[in-house]
């Protein structure tokens, strides 16, 4: 008989956001990104603008028997706003770090939490078409495992999207799927 996956919190209502006189906001798993006010393109630096969504909180907690590893990934679909697109590839989460909670099993002495980061596709921006799995798109991305997991943990890190600077300003719209398994 399999047992089930870790039970998997997110917390990303309380993200701060900034992208040059942009918004971000992200809710549950669904994430919309405006780029800049009054339908002009956001100011270009030749390459593209870098989005930071801040507190990006996640909890795993394991009550499963047998201390059975875990591991938790992401993975997201394309901005679009119908004909109008920012490739997933673009999208990242970085400086994951597990938090601790005092007196619980998940620790960094005993039973640590490996995280690593997902980065955006590195240089310019992806186009929006173009095909391939970096980033967050078309995952699962691994960003955090324990091999022995009874436990509750928190982890947090960065989302990033860098969009082209030849995005047209509209509201754009992505899903982000984050599993534990």
């Amino acid at each position: 008989m399999l047992s089930e996956p870790p039970q998997l919190y997110m917390g990303l209502s309380h993200m701060r956001q900034q992208l040059r006189g942009s918004t971000v906001r992200k809710s549950g798993r669904q994430s919309t990104t405006t780029l800049h006010e009054g339908g002009r393109r956001h100011p270009s630096d030749g390459v593209g603008g870098l989005s930071e969504a801040g507190d990006a909180a996640i909890s795993v907690r394991d009550t499963r028997a047998g201390d059975l590893t875990w591991t938790t990934s992401a993975s997201t679909t394309d901005f679009d706003r119908g004909a109008n697109l920012i490739n997933g590839q673009n999208f990242g989460f970085t400086a994951v770090v597990p938090g601790y909670l005092a007196g619980n099993a998940l620790n960094a002495g005993t039973k640590p939490v490996g995280t690593n980061d997902v980065p955006a596709i590195a240089g310019p921006p992806v186009a929006p078409a173009a095909a391939g799995v970096a980033g967050l798109k078309d995952g699962p991305h691994s960003f955090a495992t324990a091999a022995r997991g009874v436990g509750t943990v928190n982890i947090s890190g960065v989302l990033n999207l860098l969009a082209p600077t030849s995005t047209l300003a509209r509201v754009y719209t992505a899903t982000l799927t984050v599993t534990a398994a």
